[in-house]
């Protein structure tokens, strides 16, 4: 391992201390982020703090968290939203308190897993810093997309299955680690567990793990002709991807073969990579440079597996694989933190001057990014002004979750909702109550969420006539009609008032009783 003080000449404190003070400070970033409540309506947040709330409803048989249907239509009931449903359950915490404090237990397993992979597997006691600082900052416009952790979408994204999974990878990936240089059985064992865990959770960041875990078999064992331990990583990844086939809450097999079409989904990953990713590529030269050298091949191994598996998903359009772009990018950011440790590395054994010099390199290396993740960062806060064109001009709804708190005074579990996309995709993780449409695609209801879509579009078209939207309201047992004021029709409003009774006006919104049918 490096020397303990390998950041005297800085800062006079060890690697390890200014590891723990940068994660702190991140850690309180989190918590500020997840309880000042910034979330915009259309975020990936309101869908799984919906699953949890409906586990905590009935953890052994959950309905669908967004619409009237049964739990089996889901893909959102993963061992991480049971556990979190389970702690709202004993609790009784709410909706923002649960996905805060899941955003501050998920950040603690990431920054322990970077350090513990990192700093065993390439021996510098600095490189978690310069992984951690690599990976939040040295992008390029980023992505708004979970697994894209720059710094906004790090705060964005911390208490999302997928931040959980790839935090536990990082975890299991130490000990594939210690197991391929070591062969102790119990490491085995740790990964098969770890690896399971992430696959059953979240298999996009499942596949990273079974990937990572093969470059670290490839690059470890295999020279030494270890091939035992080789094929230990493969029998456990594949344990891992077996367990899909046995979760109880619905069908992996149903959701994995829909998501090999494009019909429900699509994939902005495959576009604007050299803007979005920016001096990341920087990365693509070291690890040329590494594999040259023989030098951290796991580092050029994940980059290569996770690559493939990218642009597999690419040439036979499986929209989900292009998730696959963070991953492979954590490998160049990887590589490109490894510079910044041989750079320390030789700066702390020559003069002051060479120590200034590279100090100077690394300030100026960050000042584009900084500034890029501290403006992306920024927007979010309340009070920020929003960029152009991030609200549809198609609507005048509010665009913050603060709008639709009073909601939560009105609605609660057995009401259903009709009401406008993202307008209606808060309702069941603030309130309880279902919506009829979905608004985000699902992979287990395609044709049934495109009926519903056009029903809801259906009833609020200014020309139906009152007996059609009624036929509506009765078909989807709906309790409740949510409307925008500037937008709404006056003859749709008057046959609201007519037909039920107007429950409360607030913030350009309107809640109306139709009453069960």
């Amino acid at each position: 391992m490096a020397r303990r003080v390998a950041f005297h000449w800085i800062y006079g404190v060890t690697a390890l201390q200014v590891y723990v003070g940068l994660c702190v400070g991140l850690g309180l970033l989190v918590l500020a982020f997840a309880y000042v409540k910034p979330w915009p309506l259309g975020w990936d947040y309101w869908e799984t703090a919906a699953a949890i709330r409906a586990l905590a409803a009935n953890v052994l048989h959950p309905t669908n968290p967004i619409v009237d249907l049964p739990g089996s239509t889901s893909p959102r009931f993963v061992p991480y939203t049971v556990f979190w449903g389970i702690v709202m359950k004993m609790t009784g915490a709410g909706t923002f308190y649960i996905m805060g404090a899941a955003s501050l237990v998920n950040h603690v397993l990431l920054s322990v897993g970077l350090y513990r992979f990192t700093s065993y597997q390439f021996r510098h006691s600095v490189m978690p810093v310069y992984a951690l600082v690599v990976m939040l900052l040295v992008w390029g416009t980023g992505y708004k997309w979970a697994n894209s952790y720059d710094l906004g979408q790090y705060l964005i994204t911390a208490g999302y299955t997928g931040f959980f999974a790839f935090a536990v990878s990082l975890h299991a990936l130490f000990f594939a680690s210690r197991y391929v240089k070591n062969g102790q059985r119990k490491d085995s064992g740790w990964f098969l567990v770890l690896a399971t865990l992430v696959v059953l959770s979240h298999p996009p960041t499942g596949g990273f793990c079974l990937l990572a875990a093969g470059a670290l078999a490839l690059s470890e064992a295999w020279p030494q002709r270890q091939y035992g331990r080789l094929v230990a990583v493969v029998v456990a990844g594949t344990v891992a991807v077996a367990s899909l086939f046995v979760w109880p809450y619905f069908s992996y097999w149903a959701t994995m073969t829909q998501g090999l079409t494009t019909d429900w989904f699509y994939s902005p990953l495959y576009t604007g990579l050299g803007e979005r990713l920016g001096m990341a590529w920087a990365g693509v030269p070291v690890l040329v440079y590494f594999a040259l050298r023989g030098r951290y091949l796991s580092v050029v191994w994940g980059f290569l597996l996770c690559m493939g598996m990218y642009l597999f998903a690419r040439l036979v359009e499986m929209e989900i694989g292009g998730r696959f772009l963070f991953f492979w990018t954590f490998f160049l950011h990887l590589a490109l933190a490894l510079v910044w440790c041989e750079l320390h590395r030789w700066a702390s054994s020559r003069g002051q001057n060479k120590r200034l010099h590279v100090i100077g390199i690394v300030v100026a290396f960050l000042v584009l990014p900084v500034w890029e993740r501290a403006q992306e960062a920024r927007k979010y806060l309340p009070g920020m002004p929003q960029k152009v064109g991030e609200v549809a001009p198609t609507t005048t709804r509010p665009d913050r979750i603060h709008a639709y708190l009073f909601l939560r005074a009105h609605l609660g579990p057995g009401d259903v909702v009709m009401a406008q996309g993202a307008s209606g995709w808060v309702l069941p993780a603030l309130t309880g109550a279902k919506t009829v449409a979905v608004f985000h695609p699902q992979p287990l209801v395609v044709a049934e969420a495109e009926e519903r879509a056009q029903a809801v579009d259906a009833f609020f078209e200014d020309a139906l006539p009152w007996a059609q939207r009624e036929a509506l309201l009765n078909e989807y047992s709906v309790t409740h009609v949510l409307t925008e004021t500037t937008t709404l029709a006056d003859s749709l409003e008057a046959e609201l008032r007519l037909a039920g009774s107007l429950v409360e006006e607030e913030n350009g919104l309107a809640l109306y009783a139709v009453g069960p049918r």
